[in-house]
């Protein structure tokens, strides 16, 4: 309470009781730690000294609790340095910091799959947002875009996305290169070039940039190979939720007591009900069969 009460002389009268009290209950460090920056900030902003960057109280606040829980990541962890006198550059520092932490937390595998992978390329879908910016970067292509992920999801949703991102030099522009194409035909299809600046390429181009050609026809024969099986794959997931969604709707215990009232009242031997039991029965068995082997 001492620190308190020995700022509170000092900034009291600079930035008014009720500014003072504010900060006291913003900064949730114990030792208020943060309470006298809080208030030079505030004297310098009213002063003039903050423009161009305009900023309340409450992203003040919410500036330095950043700051606090991104220590790790800040290389200058004394917030008193002169450095951070300026608002504009405290949130630049954190915004680097917080790029800092994505890049150190980034797990490869929960991003991305790798296709294929030497010494010259790496070839890999991008199965996130994240994953499609880290690997994106350097480009212009929307799917790496920060404020794109609906234009992302959607290339996801329509296609086969692959990133082919060189290890050796080639001409400018032409060390990444996205390819897309629809998933109508996977096989005979175009497949569609994008190089950095998002320009659609033909193979010639990309020759002429450094790609080999041997290597390059290693690239379009794994891609389209991967863009059938990824085809397949999303056929059957259709299928067994069409079927799934079928055997949900299906009331067998109804049926089985509909079944019974018909052979109860029916002709007997009526060849139409004579073996429905056995048949529901039967699926039951090789649903329970088919859910185990699945387990």
């Amino acid at each position: 309470m001492s620190k308190i009460n020995d700022l509170k002389g000092t900034y009291e009268p600079l930035i008014g009781k009720k500014m003072y009290n504010i900060f006291v209950e913003g900064d949730k460090t114990p030792t208020k730690k943060y309470l006298k920056y809080l208030c030079d900030l505030w004297v310098s902003k009213r002063a003039g000294e903050q423009y161009p960057q305009y900023f309340v109280s409450t992203q003040a606040i919410q500036a330095v609790l950043r700051f606090d829980s991104l220590l790790p990541y800040i290389e200058n962890k004394d917030i008193y340095h002169k450095v951070y006198r300026s608002f504009n550059t405290l949130i630049k520092i954190l915004n680097n910091a917080e790029e800092v932490k994505e890049e150190r937390s980034f797990v490869r595998e929960d991003h991305v799959r790798v296709i294929f992978e030497n010494d010259e390329y790496l070839m890999l879908e991008p199965k996130t947002h994240k994953g499609s910016l880290k690997y994106g970067a350097n480009t212009r292509w929307c799917t790496a875009s920060k404020n794109n992920l609906n234009t992302y999801q959607n290339y996801m949703r329509r296609g086969f996305l692959v990133y082919l991102i060189s290890k050796t030099k080639k001409e400018d522009n032409f060390e990444k290169l996205a390819l897309f194409a629809e998933n109508n035909n996977p096989l005979s299809g175009s497949v569609i070039i994008y190089n950095q600046p998002d320009l659609v390429v033909d193979e010639d181009r990309v020759f002429k940039s450094g790609w080999n050609a041997k290597d390059w026809l290693q690239i379009i024969l794994t891609y389209r190979h991967e863009h059938m099986n990824r085809k397949l794959i999303k056929d059957v997931k259709e299928d067994v939720k069409q079927q799934l969604d079928s055997i949900k709707r299906l009331d067998l215990n109804k049926l089985n007591q509909q079944i019974d009232f018909l052979n109860h009242y029916s002709e007997q031997n009526n060849p139409y009900f004579a073996h429905a039991t056995l048949t529901i029965n039967k699926l039951v068995k090789q649903i329970e069969t088919q859910t185990n082997y699945a387990r």
